[in-house]
């Protein structure tokens, strides 16, 4: 996660969001209160290539690949059984699946703040012994 801190406001910056101290009885429990998608995963060689995979993603490559998955089950679906049986086109439905499977880690995730700030409070309360 490539953050920096803000020391006087006691706060986190983030690709995936902002974290601050909860105002009142917070206890010390951090808050997410502001995001818009998630931080490159690990392993990934950072967040520049993290984001140029994402944009790939959804290049008109991933169209193609669409387009030909779906042009082999019309012709399923229209009783070709036969259509796989032709290695040209089970090649390239092959490669197309493959396209597509190998873009989902890149593919936009909902940025969920409520499942944050409950795993944050989980977390805190479990570090700090509160109820």
């Amino acid at each position: 996660m490539s953050t920096t801190s803000r020391l006087a406001g006691r706060s986190r910056c983030g690709s995936e969001g902002v974290i601050e101290e909860a105002p009142g009885k917070s206890h010390g429990i951090p808050v997410c209160v502001a995001g818009r998608e998630p931080s490159p995963p690990d392993g990934c060689d950072g967040a520049r290539v993290y984001a140029a995979r994402r944009r790939d993603a959804v290049s008109w490559e991933l169209t193609a690949d669409m387009d030909t998955v779906v042009a082999v089950l019309r012709r399923v679906a229209d009783g070709d059984d036969a259509v796989l049986a032709n290695l040209e086109t089970f090649s390239d439905f092959r490669d197309a699946v493959s396209g597509l499977r190998s873009r989902e880690p890149f593919l936009a995730e909902v940025f969920l703040r409520a499942a944050i700030n409950a795993a944050l409070r989980q977390a805190f309360t479990t570090v700090q012994g509160t109820p």
